[in-house]
């Protein structure tokens, strides 16, 4: 088993993207949205390292699984994106 730190990444990417009708790139995050989204990450990342983690049956992921999942971060964060401008509704 595997710390399963992809739903931590889907559940992060997607409050990033959807916070805001602005583009991503273009609206920063509040200082506690960044600051919660790196710790929930590294610490989401370290389990598998800690001591403990074979209780739970947490082992590292290969470097080819995290690379693949970063990519598909990468998709689903402009899909994401890019639904969110098709289906934004302009107001006040």
């Amino acid at each position: 088993m595997w710390s399963n730190w992809s739903a931590v990444r889907g559940q992060a990417s997607g409050t990033w993207v959807v916070r805001t009708r602005r583009p991503l790139f273009r609206s920063r995050p509040g200082q506690v949205l960044l600051g919660s989204t790196i710790v929930l990450i590294g610490v989401a990342l370290a389990l598998p390292f800690v001591p403990f983690a074979g209780v739970f049956g947490f082992v590292p992921s290969p470097a080819a699984l995290v690379a693949d999942i970063g990519g598909i971060t990468v998709l689903d964060v402009t899909a994401t994106e890019w639904t969110k401008r098709r289906l934004s509704v302009t107001g006040p």
